[in-house]
């Protein structure tokens, strides 16, 4: 999911989920690096970035936590 948040920002930001099987087993900021690198050259025409990054068990268990 891809939230446009600039406009209650200052500038061009996001608010990103992401849920990939590749996350298993990663912390954190290895997750995060991993979204920058697919994001790329577009990383540089982005103010803010605020990132969720779950593995699919996860996204399931806050699933069922917002039923």
């Amino acid at each position: 999911e891809v939230e446009d948040t600039t406009p209650t920002r200052c500038s061009t930001s996001f608010r990103l989920l992401v849920v990939s099987g590749r996350f298993r087993g990663l912390g954190l900021l290895q997750r995060h690096r991993l979204v920058n690198e697919a994001l790329g050259e577009e990383l540089n025409s982005i103010h803010a970035l605020e990132q969720r990054t779950l593995t699919p068990e996860q996204w399931e268990e806050e699933k069922l936590k917002r039923a």
